[in-house]
């Protein structure tokens, strides 16, 4: 715990001294050049000389506080998973395999349709374990657009975690499940499915709702599911969710911080920080409860 939060500290240090090594100098060469502006000296090949070295001074000096923070960076990360969250899922989970550096396979988020995808795409803390007799993955998971050129500028699409359950027991065609406010849902499988109004008028203001064949909509959203969705909706403001042939698709759209990552603004307190991992782990335990509610 300690040597987590000397690194944790030590982080932080180099981080501020990073940005002081850019900025003071910068600061330093805007006076010196408002004393000599009226002087042939700002002129004077001497002056072109002071104002490059100083510049690319800061920026070596800048990267190297950089670097020696991503070293350590990366030493927090492995002792609070190894710590906090490798331990937790064992506890909870069986057959347990946890990647930090690994991520969600993106063909599969392209295939499931859970979110359209861009052309930036990165994914890390992968985990695949079994819960309930169900095995399931999940990951935090980034989809971005961005176009290039005079106005460039990135769209995010997703920012959070994605699931992917097998339920091999309950099959149904393709029915998609989104909140109103997520407008980057995909295509399952390159299909287009229709649209469905469930009798629930307030489900139906929240959520579209997409299916190959509407009788499977309303087999898998019983009321006690759609209230299982509202309350993740609810908890989480932006959900997609696909459900295809035996496997469950879904994306918590937090755009907040990464699951499982030590916090960086406060001190690791033990209690707190498996009590915060523990929280992260029961979502992945309430959404496989979401099954139960499908009939057989």
């Amino acid at each position: 715990m300690q040597e987590m939060e000397n690194l944790r500290k030590k982080i932080n240090s180099q981080t501020v001294l990073a940005i002081a090594a850019m900025v003071i100098p910068m600061i330093l060469l805007m006076f010196w050049n408002i004393g000599n502006r009226n002087s042939r000296s700002t002129s004077s090949p001497i002056f072109g000389f002071i104002t490059v070295g100083s510049i690319f001074g800061a920026v070596i000096i800048f990267c190297v506080f950089l670097k020696g923070g991503s070293s350590n960076r990366n030493k927090l990360k492995y002792l609070y998973k190894e710590t906090f969250v490798k331990q937790l899922l064992q506890e909870h989970f069986q057959d347990v395999y946890y990647n930090w550096e690994q991520g969600m396979d993106k063909e599969l988020v392209k295939a499931s349709g859970v979110c359209r995808l861009g052309n930036l795409y990165s994914s890390e803390d992968y985990i695949n374990a079994v819960y309930r007799g169900i095995r399931f993955q999940q990951a935090d998971v980034t989809i971005q657009y961005h176009t290039s050129g005079k106005n460039s500028h990135t769209t995010t699409y997703f920012k959070g975690r994605m699931f992917c359950f097998e339920y091999p027991r309950k099959q149904s065609n393709v029915v998609q499940i989104y909140s109103k406010n997520f407008v980057y849902a995909g295509e399952p499988n390159g299909y287009k499915p229709q649209k469905v109004e469930m009798e629930s008028v307030g489900f139906n203001k929240g959520f579209t709702i997409r299916a190959m064949d509407p009788h499977d909509a309303f087999y898998i959203l019983t009321p006690q599911m759609m209230e299982h969705v509202q309350t993740l909706a609810n908890r989480f403001g932006s959900i997609t969710i696909v459900f295809d042939q035996g496997y469950l698709m879904v994306g918590l759209n937090q755009h907040t911080m990464d699951s499982f990552d030590p916090p960086m603004n406060k001190p690791i307190d033990y209690p707190q920080e498996r009590q915060r991992v523990l929280e992260d782990v029961q979502i992945i335990e309430g959404i496989i409860h979401l099954l139960e509610c499908i009939p057989d």
